[in-house]
């Protein structure tokens, strides 16, 4: 899951359409949404008839019947903001280290409620989520071209108990991790914002121009923050981004970067904080 690989190269004027944005297209075709609720409530079905004789019986099918009905409200673009994630913004995320296993998903509590965001990858991905009181309901969907399919890893947060709800496969454990990445730099962090209104352009060069032809308006996600520059005669060395707790009895998280050490050379550092 190759940030650069999810989006087209800016060099050149950028459309934002169903044909360039896989987010938009979703959106646009109530086919690709019912497909992948009609295969997932198969799997919820069968995983249902697995289950059916458990002693929790009635807890598991009030479970399985919040699941089905929050995956439609996901789905519809009510109160849904497009988010553009920009090659740079993947570049920096990329450099945000999570070890899911030691991952506490109590640090996303503080993500506003109700809030839904799909995050345009491109012409073939997208993550789309839902916050919805301590539950964050979120999808990764991969477009197939060859057989002309979605594919999708569905997963639950639970920012009060501290789990995150997905199949133990090294596919969903990819798209977790890159989503809780962007979370955190787009949540977390002080990302470039720039709302671009249905039918407007952005940019004054090919290189660097962006038209916004779908009937809603798109936030542009960006970073320049990122840019610190090390130069040394003999070797170049990059620094990491580090979640940070801080705050009262540091309940709080943010991201931080961390300088590198340069024996004998020079660090031209960041002009922005980071956070």
């Amino acid at each position: 899951m190759n940030g650069k690989k999810m989006l087209k190269n800016l060099n050149r004027v950028m459309k934002i359409n169903a044909k360039s944005q896989l987010g938009i297209r979703f959106s646009q075709d109530k086919l690709f949404a019912n497909n992948i609720l009609k295969d997932h409530l198969a799997r919820k079905k069968k995983e249902w008839n697995d289950y059916k004789n458990v002693a929790n019986k009635e807890e598991y099918e009030d479970s399985y019947s919040a699941h089905i009905e929050a995956m439609k409200e996901m789905f519809t673009n009510t109160l849904n903001k497009n988010y553009l994630i920009t090659n740079t913004v993947h570049e920096v995320a990329d450099k945000i280290k999570i070890n899911l296993d030691k991952f506490d998903p109590k640090m996303l509590s503080c993500i506003p409620n109700d809030q839904k965001i799909t995050f345009m990858l491109g012409v073939d991905n997208m993550f789309k989520y839902w916050k919805c009181g301590d539950q964050i309901f979120a999808i990764f969907i991969n477009y197939i071209h060859e057989i002309t399919w979605l594919d999708y890893v569905f997963f639950r947060i639970d920012t009060k108990k501290g789990i995150i709800n997905f199949n133990d496969n090294q596919t969903s454990k990819n798209a977790v991790t890159k989503f809780l990445k962007l979370m955190f730099f787009v949540e977390l962090s002080d990302p470039e914002l720039k709302i671009l209104p249905s039918g407007r352009k952005l940019g004054k060069t090919r290189k660097d121009k962006i038209i916004n032809e779908d009937n809603y308006d798109v936030t542009i996600v960006d970073s320049t923050w990122n840019q610190m520059i090390i130069r040394d005669e003999k070797f170049g060395v990059s620094g990491h981004i580090r979640l940070q707790p801080c705050g009262k009895g540091f309940s709080q998280i943010k991201l931080k970067y961390i300088a590198p050490y340069v024996k004998d050379g020079y660090i031209r550092k960041v002009k922005k904080a980071l956070v």
